[in-house]
């Protein structure tokens, strides 16, 4: 028996391939549309939702439950999406079982830059006054030195904390079929970053897309196109129920390597390339550059 425990719609995704009748913890900041969605088709022998809305009480609570759920069950893999939380952290220093990552993203192949005080001695110890618990939260995710197995995608590209771990492949063809009665009349979908990102002269340049629907970032109340519209269905979902003669276009993000993962024919938008833009390349999404 495994327990999964997932913060994203990428992990549910990790977490779906993986399972075989397990037990998934979900950390919901809001009602999930695709966790419902998953709920709803029984996949895992029983779903747990978490708050997760940072308050020290709500996660003190949190840990409290999922470590007496654990010893209830007693898996023999807890496999997490981000060790960084601090009720994933306060569970590994409190249960005893093999602690395995799964897949975040871009963070599993590049490590994130850090500021100087984030993740410091002063911090752990000011985190585990605060939280009553021995707790060791890692400078980057996936690296605590608890975590025996990776779960991801592309191991070849693992970043070069998690190339020291037991790298395992993620298969996407182990992914249930997940469908919905959903239609899109578009051949190409554009995927719009945060609105701070975005400047008149990059939408000036995005003008040889045609035929194309917008999803646009949760947090961007502007509209940049008379184009169609994608509304607030999570990305995950609606990838799962595209045809995929759909081209899908962004910029060096999470959303666009997910595509790529199942099977689209992804292009990356560059404007002035960076580590992230190289990495896409290599992952063969092809690149554009305006």
């Amino acid at each position: 028996m495994k327990i999964f425990i997932a913060s994203t719609n990428l992990h549910l995704i990790d977490s779906l391939i993986l399972n075989n009748n397990d037990i998934l913890f979900f950390l919901a900041k809001k009602d999930n549309e695709f966790l419902n969605l998953i709920k709803q088709k029984n996949f895992f022998k029983k779903v747990y939702t978490f708050i997760d809305d940072k308050k020290i009480s709500t996660r003190i609570k949190n840990s409290q439950k999922m470590l007496s759920i654990s010893k209830e069950i007693f898996p023999d893999e807890i496999i997490v999406g981000n060790d960084r939380k601090i009720e994933v952290s306060i569970l590994i220093h409190n249960f005893q079982t093999t602690y395995s990552y799964m897949d975040d993203g871009l963070h599993s192949y590049i490590l994130e830059k850090q500021y100087p005080f984030k993740y410091s001695i002063f911090e752990k110890y000011l985190k585990m006054f605060l939280y009553k618990s021995k707790l060791d939260v890692p400078k980057y995710i996936g690296c605590s030195e608890y975590i025996k197995n990776v779960y991801l995608f592309e191991p070849e590209f693992a970043n070069e904390c998690l190339k020291k771990k037991n790298l395992k492949k993620l298969d996407i063809k182990k992914l249930p079929n997940i469908k919905m009665d959903l239609k899109l009349d578009c051949k190409n979908i554009l995927l719009l970053p945060h609105p701070k990102f975005i400047t008149s002269e990059i939408i000036d340049k995005l003008s040889f897309l045609n035929n194309f629907c917008v999803k646009y970032h949760p947090r961007d109340e502007n509209r940049y196109f008379n184009a169609k519209e994608i509304g607030d269905i999570p990305f995950e979902i609606l990838l799962l129920n595209l045809n995929k003669d759909i081209k899908i276009y962004g910029f060096n993000t999470t959303a666009l390597l997910i595509a790529k993962w199942l099977g689209f024919d992804t292009y990356n938008i560059v404007f002035k390339e960076n580590e992230v833009d190289r990495f896409m390349k290599m992952n063969n999404i092809k690149e554009i550059k305006i």
